[in-house]
C-alpha cells in the first residue's frame, strides 16, 4: 500500500520591515473598494504617505500596490482624485532603482488600464517631464548590461517600462508626440532598433513607439527618410524570422517605412513596394489557427503532467505559467498580423483620394435655403460610390503575393471547441480578443481591397459572389450579431462586395426574395450603431439598383421602397436619414419604376417627411458637423425628387 505524505506545517514568517506586505495592502483596499468609496479614503491616504516616505521600502511597496490596484476600474478615479499620478511622476527619478522601476511600472499600468482618457489626464498632470528626463539618461550610447537570462537587468527593465509608457501616451493624442519631437527623444530611442545590442524585446517596444510617432509626423519622418535609415529598415524587413517576436519586429519595420514615406510607397525612391508587400504577405501566410491549436495542446500536456490547469484562474492565479513564453509568442503573431492587415488597408487609400473626397465635401456646403426650389430632378442621377483605384505597382504586388486570399483566411470564426479550450486558460480570453480584433481588421481590409482592385484580380464575378456569400454567412452568425465592431466590419465588406458586383452587372440577384434581405432589414432598423445601419442601407440600395435595371419592375423593389421610407422617417441620426433618402433617389430614379412608386404612395409619404426633415436640420444645424453638407444636399434632392415624381406619377 502507498503511504500518505504528511504535509509540513509552516510557521508564519516574521516581517523584518514591520510594514504590511503588498498582498496584505491590496487585500485591504480590495475589501474597502467592495464596501464603497467612503471606506477607501484612509487606505488611499496611507498609500500617498508611503509614496512620500523617506523609506525606500515604503515607496517601493506603495508603487507595487498601485501597479496592481489600477487593474480595478473603481480604483483609478480614486487614485487620481488623491493626486497619486502627480506624486508618482517624480519617483521615476528616485535615487533607488527599485523605486524607479516600481514607479514606471505603476504609471505604465495606469496608461494601459485607464485607456486614452486617463492617458490624457496623465499628460495634463505633466507626467511627460519626468519621463523625458528619465529617458534622456539613457542617451549617449547606453547599452544594456549583460545579465543572467533568468534575471532581469534592473536598468534595462526601467527603460523598457518607460518606452511602453511613452508609447501609450503617444497613442492617446498629439501632445505627447509634440513633446517627443521637441525634446529630441528620437535620438534616444532610434539606436535601440539594433537587436544585436539591445535584443528583440526592447527593440520591439521601441519599434511600437516609433510606429506610432511616425504616423502623420513630418518632423520625425523627414529625419528618418534617409538612405541609411531606409536601408537598415529594409534589412530588417527582408531578414528571415525564427520567432513570432522577430516576425512582429519585421512588421513594425514595414509600418515605419510606410509612415516615413507618407503612405506613398509607390512614389518613394528605392523601390519600397515589393519588399514591404512581400513581407506583409509572409506575415499573413502564417497559420494562426494552427498556432492556437498547438498552444492548447501544450496546455493539455502540462495539465496532465501537473494534475491541474497550468492556467488555473483560481486563488493561485499569480503562479508562474510554464507556457507563458508560448502565450507571448501567440500574442506577437496576432499583433503582427493585425498590423499587417492595417498597413494593407492603408495602402488601398492614397492621400490623393482622401483630398478628393475632402474637396467634394467642402465644395457643397450651401444651406438648403440657397438651392432654388424649382430645379428639375436630373434624369439618371445616381449616387453609386466611386471605386478606389490602386496604383499599378501596389496592385501588382497584391496579385503576385495572393494577398486577398491571405487576408480572407483571417476572417472566419474559430471553431467552438478551440474557443472552449482557450477560455479555460487565464491567457485565453485575451488571445480570443486578439483574434477578434484581427478578424475585424481583416474584414475592413477586404472592404478596401475589393473596392480598389480589378475584378479579374479578385477572381471574377463568381469569386466575388462567393466572397459576398461567405460574408453574409458571417453576418448572420450569433458571434457577429453580439459584437458591434465585428458587425460593422462585416457589413462594410459586404457593402464593397455588392458594389463591385453591381459594377459588373451581376445577374445573380435577379431571383432575390424579401426573406433574403430580412437580415439587412433588421440590423438596419434595430442596430444601435449608426454606421452599421448606414452600411445596411447602402447594401440594400445597391441590390435595389441592380433590380431596377430589369425592364419589368422586380416585386422586391416594393419591400425595399417601404423599408427605405421607414428609415427616412424614423432613424434618430440625420446623416443616416440622408443615406436612406439617397438610396431612394438611386433605386427609384427611373421612370419605369413609377408603378411601384405609385403603389407604395412614396411621393405622398416623402412630402409629409420634408417639413419634419427641414425642422430637424434647423434644430441640429450646429451639431451636425461634417455631416451637414450631406444632409442639406439630401434635403435639396428630396424636393427635386418629389417635384419630378409628382409630375410623372
Amino acid at each position: 500500500m502507498g503511504k500518505n505524505k504528511r504535509k509540513k506545517s509552516k510557521t508564519a514568517r516574521i516581517n523584518p520591515t514591520g510594514l504590511p506586505s503588498v498582498q496584505e495592502f491590496e487585500a485591504e483596499i480590495d475589501a474597502e473598494l467592495a464596501g464603497g468609496d467612503d471606506h477607501v479614503g484612509s487606505s488611499i491616504s496611507s498609500l500617498v504617505e508611503k509614496l512620500q516616505s523617506t523609506s525606500v521600502e515604503d515607496r517601493e511597496c506603495a508603487c507595487s500596490t498601485i501597479a496592481n490596484l489600477v487593474t480595478q476600474p473603481k480604483a483609478i478615479p480614486l487614485l487620481l482624485q488623491n493626486g497619486v499620478v502627480r506624486i508618482i511622476g517624480p519617483l521615476m527619478l528616485d535615487k533607488s532603482a527599485t523605486v524607479r522601476q516600481g514607479a514606471v511600472g505603476a504609471l505604465r499600468n495606469f496608461s494601459v488600464d485607464g485607456g486614452h482618457d486617463i492617458c490624457e489626464t496623465m499628460i495634463e498632470q505633466d507626467i511627460l517631464t519626468p519621463l523625458t528626463v528619465l529617458l534622456k539618461e539613457y542617451g549617449n550610447g547606453w547599452v544594456p548590461a549583460k545579465s543572467d537570462a533568468k534575471k532581469k537587468d534592473l536598468q534595462t527593465d526601467i527603460f523598457l517600462q518607460a518606452i511602453h509608457l511613452l508609447w501609450n501616451l503617444c497613442e492617446s493624442g498629439g501632445v505627447a508626440v509634440s513633446r517627443f519631437n521637441r525634446d529630441g527623444l528620437l535620438s534616444v530611442v532610434l539606436p535601440c532598433l539594433d537587436t544585436s545590442v539591445y535584443g528583440y524585446t526592447l527593440a520591439v517596444a521601441v519599434a511600437h513607439c516609433l510606429h506610432t510617432v511616425t504616423e502623420d509626423n513630418p518632423d520625425v519622418s523627414s529625419v528618418l527618410n534617409t538612405d541609411a535609415t531606409l536601408s537598415a529598415l529594409l534589412d530588417v524587413i527582408r531578414c528571415p524570422h525564427e520567432t513570432m517576436e522577430q516576425l512582429l519586429f519585421k512588421t513594425l519595420a514595414a509600418g515605419i517605412v510606410y509612415n516615413i514615406s507618407s503612405g506613398r510607397l509607390n512614389t518613394a525612391a528605392g523601390g519600397l513596394v515589393t519588399p514591404v508587400v512581400d513581407s506583409l504577405a509572409q506575415v499573413l501566410a502564417v497559420n494562426t489557427v494552427q498556432h492556437l491549436e498547438d498552444l492548447t495542446e501544450k496546455w493539455r500536456h502540462v495539465e496532465n503532467e501537473n494534475g491541474a490547469s497550468c492556467g488555473d484562474q483560481g486563488a493561485n492565479h499569480h503562479t508562474d505559467d510554464p507556457l507563458l513564453p508560448e502565450c507571448d509568442e501567440v500574442g506577437h503573431l496576432l499583433s503582427a498580423q493585425r498590423l499587417a492587415v492595417e498597413i494593407i488597408t492603408n495602402l488601398c487609400c492614397s492621400e490623393d483620394e482622401t483630398e478628393d473626397w475632402e474637396d467634394m465635401d467642402s465644395s457643397d456646403t450651401s444651406s438648403e435655403e440657397q438651392f432654388p426650389g424649382d430645379v428639375q430632378m436630373e434624369e439618371g442621377e445616381t449616387n453609386i460610390l466611386s471605386p478606389l483605384c490602386l496604383p499599378s505597382e501596389i496592385h501588382g504586388a497584391f496579385v503576385e503575393n495572393n494577398v486577398v486570399a491571405k487576408v480572407l483566411d483571417k476572417t472566419p470564426f474559430l471553431n467552438h471547441e478551440l474557443c472552449q479550450r482557450l477560455e479555460s486558460h487565464k491567457k485565453g480570453k485575451s488571445i480570443i480578443k486578439g483574434v477578434q480584433t484581427l478578424q475585424c481588421r481583416a474584414l475592413l481590409c477586404i472592404s478596401n481591397m475589393v473596392s480598389g482592385m480589378d475584378p479579374d484580380a479578385l477572381g471574377g464575378v463568381g469569386n466575388i459572389h462567393e466572397i459576398w456569400t461567405n460574408l453574409s454567412q458571417l453576418g448572420l452568425s450569433q458571434q457577429c450579431l453580439q459584437n458591434v465592431d465585428l458587425l460593422e466590419a462585416v457589413t462594410s465588406a459586404m457593402r464593397s462586395s455588392i458594389q463591385k458586383l453591381a459594377e459588373l452587372n451581376s445577374s445573380k440577384f435577379s431571383e432575390v426574395a424579401p426573406s433574403d434581405l430580412q437580415f439587412l432589414f433588421e440590423i438596419g432598423q434595430q442596430c444601435s450603431h449608426a454606421h452599421v445601419r448606414a452600411n445596411s442601407l447602402r447594401i440594400i440600395s445597391t441590390i435595389g439598383c441592380l433590380l431596377a435595371k430589369q425592364e419589368v419592375p422586380h416585386p422586391v423593389l416594393k419591400t425595399i421602397g417601404l423599408y427605405l421610407i421607414e428609415v427616412s422617417s424614423k432613424d434618430t441620426e440625420l446623416w443616416v436619414v440622408a443615406e436612406a433618402l439617397d438610396a431612394i433617389f438611386d433605386v427609384f430614379a427611373e421612370d419605369h419604376i413609377d408603378p411601384i412608386v405609385r403603389e407604395i404612395e412614396m411621393v405622398e409619404k416623402l412630402r409629409n417627411l420634408s417639413p419634419m426633415l427641414k425642422s430637424k436640420i434647423h434644430q441640429q444645424k450646429k451639431i451636425l458637423g461634417e455631416h451637414f453638407p450631406i444632409i442639406t444636399t439630401a434635403r435639396t434632392n428630396l424636393l427635386r425628387f418629389i417635384k419630378y415624381k409628382s409630375q410623372q406619377v
